[in-house]
């Protein structure tokens, strides 16, 4: 897939999660939707990452956790198209800012995204 589209671990993984988001059963995307939440806030302590990029993913998960599934599947469904046609659809700025996140990225750590994705669209598991 990445060789497909020309597009590195970090930009596959938000495809696939928001594709995901769109079509999974409400109920369970509220719960890892919460979760995530709860999260988030630690994820991202490292210093490197600075205040304002902190600050935007709390905003936006907590935005996501809390809106309707019928908006929170509408939005995630934009994003996903959005994503596919970034290279023309958004300007040089943001898609060097992508990019580069892209490029933060090594083997290993975009494997455990990956299977961070089929953990997600398998949650339940049987």
């Amino acid at each position: 897939m990445m060789e497909e589209q020309s597009e590195g671990y970090l930009v596959i993984f938000l495809q696939q999660i928001l594709r995901i988001t769109s079509l999974k059963d409400e109920k369970l995307v509220k719960n890892v939707l919460e979760e995530v939440e709860l999260h988030v806030g630690t994820w991202f302590e490292h210093e490197w990452f600075g205040d304002p990029l902190t600050n935007v993913i709390t905003d936006i998960s907590r935005f996501v956790s809390e809106g309707e599934i019928d908006i929170v599947r509408s939005y995630s469904s934009m994003m996903y198209h959005m994503l596919q046609v970034r290279k023309t659809a958004v300007s040089v700025d943001v898609n060097s800012i992508i990019d580069y996140a892209d490029l933060l990225y090594n083997e290993d750590e975009g494997g455990e995204l990956f299977d961070a994705v089929t953990e997600y669209e398998t949650y339940p598991k049987d």
